[in-house]
């Protein structure tokens, strides 16, 4: 390819990238915006499950349209980005739509200003690192898991990336089967430390156990990450007020992506020496250290009050409690923010009254 050429496929990864972070964080947040907390889980796994089945479909799909020509296949991505795009807006609509049934609240309600990230709890910068942790155990794995299984297996590469590919279809049916279970049972952050340590136990089954068919850590590598996927992504709302989701959800995100950036440049040059057992050890690490953080939050968590770590049957009480405290403002004020001005001068009429 001309140099030319070259640039332009950066910047159009470039622009792709600001697209699908984009899209990412707005997931997310809608989720967490519209979904109740005792619901958050299968919401969560739903959106991960599709995204996944879209995964599989490229895998399948792309190579064919990439033999019949590179501009077929690229015409599909403008397809499927288009039809998204219609889908976007019609979600659009029906949150606009769904904001005009809401309660009324001032507008200043809804601002934040960039110096409240810094006043974001402790335990959300917790789970930020046990995100960039687990990301790095699963997705920098799967882009060096080919070569690993080709040298360490001693497979073909045709059958190595069928085995690298297991983890996406698992997911695809997993996530919302374990996002249903997790809403019906609660205690969101062991089962998050359980996924973690699961993918630490797969990372060293891989290194140390060859005997074992890859296909079968691979399998526990996908349940791991629909797990993660499941309880680590509802925890936000749980923490943050609604206002803040999307500023939260894309602290996440940006932090992640520059961890998936760097974290490359170390494994690559540690695999240039072809030696794997290191690389294996360090995503054993990652996720023992996603382990650790998530344990130290449900401790800190514990002392607190039990915020996050809640059992299904107390975050249903205590949305029921929310929305009860909502409609009682509402029914007094006119507003569900209680800050409000208005909310102000009836308190002090009703005191001169």
């Amino acid at each position: 390819p001309t140099s030319g050429g070259f640039i332009l496929a950066v910047i159009g990864r470039f622009v792709f990238g600001l697209g699908g972070e984009s899209l990412s964080v707005t997931q997310s947040t809608y989720c967490g915006k519209w979904f109740d907390k005792n619901q958050l889980g299968t919401a969560f796994g739903i959106t991960l499950a599709f995204a996944r089945i879209g995964s599989a479909i490229n895998f399948l799909i792309t190579p064919f349209l990439g033999n019949v020509g590179v501009g077929v296949a690229l015409w599909f991505g403008v397809l499927t980005c288009t039809i998204s795009m219609f889908f976007s807006f019609q979600l659009a609509f029906w949150d606009r739509k769904g904001e005009k049934i809401r309660p009324p609240s001032t507008a200043e309600a809804d601002v934040i200003h960039f110096k409240d990230i810094l006043k974001f709890r402790y335990t959300l910068w917790f789970l930020i690192m046990v995100c960039v942790f687990f990301y790095i155990s699963v997705f920098v794995w799967l882009q060096n898991a080919v070569a690993f299984f080709v040298k360490v297996y001693d497979i073909s590469n045709q059958r190595a990336g069928l085995v690298v590919s297991i983890p996406y279809f698992v997911a695809a049916f997993a996530a919302p089967t374990f996002g249903f279970i997790i809403d019906k049972t609660g205690l969101i952050l062991l089962w998050l430390a359980f996924a973690c340590l699961l993918n630490c136990v797969n990372m060293l089954v891989m290194l140390w156990l060859t005997f074992i068919p890859p296909i079968i850590p691979m399998f526990f590598v996908g349940i791991s990450y629909s797990m993660v996927a499941a309880s680590l992504w509802p925890c936000i709302p749980l923490i943050v007020k609604s206002h803040e989701l999307g500023t939260a959800y894309g602290l996440f995100f940006a932090i992640q992506n520059v961890g998936l950036f760097i974290s490359p440049l170390i494994v690559g040059h540690i695999t240039s020496t072809g030696y794997y057992t290191t690389m294996m050890l360090t995503f054993a690490e990652c996720s023992f250290l996603a382990f650790a953080l998530t344990i130290s939050v449900a401790v800190c968590d514990f002392f607190e009050g039990r915020r996050i770590n809640k059992t299904a049957k107390e975050l249903k009480a205590q949305a029921k409690l929310e929305e009860d405290e909502k409609l009682s403002l509402v029914t007094k004020t006119g507003s569900i923010n209680p800050d409000d001005d208005y909310y102000d001068r009836f308190n002090l009429q009703d005191n001169y009254d």
